[in-house]
């Protein structure tokens, strides 16, 4: 059945104005999209070549699954690209993190500046509420700081252990395999 809706979801797409431009297959949250445009961000896709009616679609090769399909097969292969679909999510993250790290600094130096700037005007009774205020102020910046940190460290470890993950996996193989002339 499903074949047969992607049988018609592709005729329908040759027949559409889309043939024109081009026709892509992405992989969205495990989920096969077809799109009139690139894939989005974190998606794994390919672009169709969608020939014209009167001619024969070309053989696929046996041995090449899509990336969608790819990524849904198991083992080796499909573990791969789950990885590597997984890492294309995480990396924008975490530069994310690290953005609103770096954000987060500014922001509390311009506050502190405020604050200072404040103080070399104030009398008594308000020099001692931008003192608290200043306390305030560095309390919250070390608190969201460190969940920041925490947060990043967290998403570097992921990535480490998902780009690290095919090299386990290979020489876990190799060790399993015998060599060649023992048995």
């Amino acid at each position: 059945m499903k074949r047969y809706c992607r049988a018609v979801l592709v005729a329908g797409l040759l027949a559409s104005p889309l043939a024109q431009a081009g026709v892509y297959k992405c992989l969205v949250d495990g989920a096969v999209t077809f799109l009139d445009k690139p894939c989005p961000e974190g998606a794994v896709g390919e672009e169709l070549k969608i020939e014209p009616s009167h001619a024969p679609p070309p053989a696929a090769p046996a041995s090449e699954p899509s990336t969608a399909e790819a990524a849904a097969e198991p083992g080796a292969k499909g573990d791969r690209i789950a990885r590597n679909i997984e890492l294309r999510k995480l990396k924008p993250k975490l530069r994310k993190l690290e953005d609103r790290k770096k954000d987060l600094e500014k922001e509390h130096k311009q506050r502190l500046a405020e604050i200072d700037r404040q103080q070399r005007t104030a009398d008594g009774v308000q020099k001692k509420r931008l003192k608290n205020q200043r306390e305030d102020a560095e309390r919250e910046y070390n608190q969201d700081r460190e969940r920041l940190e925490k947060e990043i460290a967290e998403m570097k470890k992921k990535i480490n252990d998902l780009e690290k993950a095919p090299e386990t996996q290979s020489q876990a193989q190799a060790e399993a395999t015998p060599p060649a002339g023992r048995k």
